[in-house]
């Protein structure tokens, strides 16, 4: 017959509080290092995907503008984070183009929304691209899009149609951006 001593906890499979702490102290400097990772991950998801999608509306005004004959153009606002597609009416009025999906009014991108949670930051050309009634672009145009610490450079070159996607480094003291490093991503337009 086992007796028990009164008044004395024993400890059989029980953890001891400086385990449980240590164990805690770990979990914690791995989350610590592991959280940075995780969004800058996903900033440079969110901010390749709304590239690619710029990409992939430059091409669909193109061929709008080549099969109905009408000029087309990608109008940004970098004010509002967003642009859309419009067709012309005549020699001075523009409209947008129906959603394709028919879930909205116009062919109209906010890349402030999810999935692509991006910011749109400058745009070159008064931010107008335009494809004549035979999809010939009329000049290039450089977008800079970021998420988080994510910067990425579009460039489309209105002689070859290609679109080149290069990552930026923006330093924060000075806002002093350089080129990492441009890759085309095989993006002809043509």
């Amino acid at each position: 017959m086992t007796t028990r001593q009164v008044g004395r906890p024993t400890h059989g499979g029980a953890f001891a509080l400086t385990e449980l702490v240590a164990v805690m102290v770990i979990i914690g400097i791995l989350a610590a290092l592991a959280i940075p990772r995780f969004a800058s991950a996903a900033a440079r998801q969110q901010v390749e995907a709304a590239a690619r999608r710029v990409t992939a509306d430059l091409r669909l005004a193109r061929r709008l503008a080549k099969a109905s004959s009408v000029p087309h153009r990608l109008n940004f606002d970098t004010q509002r984070n967003r642009y859309r597609i419009e067709q012309r009416e005549s020699d001075k009025t523009w409209t947008p183009i129906a959603a394709a999906d028919k879930s909205a009014d116009s062919h109209a991108v906010d890349l402030e929304a999810a999935p692509y949670e991006t910011e749109l930051d400058s745009v070159t050309s008064n931010g107008l691209l335009e494809f004549d009634a035979f999809g010939v672009p009329q000049k290039g145009i450089r977008l800079v899009l970021h998420a988080g610490s994510r910067w990425v450079t579009l460039t489309f070159d209105a002689e070859t149609g290609e679109v080149v996607t290069s990552e930026v480094n923006r330093k924060i003291a000075g806002a002093e951006a350089t080129i990492k490093g441009g890759v085309d991503d095989g993006s002809k337009i043509k």
